[in-house]
C-alpha cells in the first residue's frame, strides 16, 4: 500500500494581546520574561493607580528589565 500524502493548509496564526487594563495575573505569564511574581506585581501595580494610561506606563511598574517593554509591545494593548 503507497504511503499517503499529507496535505498541510497553510494559515497564519495572530499572536495573543493581552489587555493591559483588564488582563489577570495569570495571562501576563504568557510573554517572555514574565513569571508569576512580575506578572503579580504588574497588576498590582496597576490596581493601585486605576489603570494605566498608555502602554508607556508599563515602564513605571517596579522591577521590569529595561528592553522588556519593547519586546513585549507587539503582544500588549490598551483597552478600557
Amino acid at each position: 500500500m503507497p504511503p499517503r500524502e499529507l496535505q498541510v493548509e497553510s494559515s497564519r496564526l495572530e499572536a495573543p494581546r493581552i489587555d493591559i487594563q483588564r488582563a489577570p495575573w495569570y495571562e501576563w505569564t504568557l510573554l517572555e520574561g514574565v513569571g508569576e511574581a512580575r506578572a503579580r506585581r504588574i497588576v498590582e501595580f496597576r490596581e493601585a493607580r486605576g489603570g494605566f494610561a498608555s502602554i508607556d506606563d508599563l515602564r513605571e511598574v517596579p522591577g521590569l528589565p529595561g528592553d522588556w517593554l519593547e519586546r513585549a509591545r507587539p503582544f500588549l494593548e490598551l483597552g478600557r
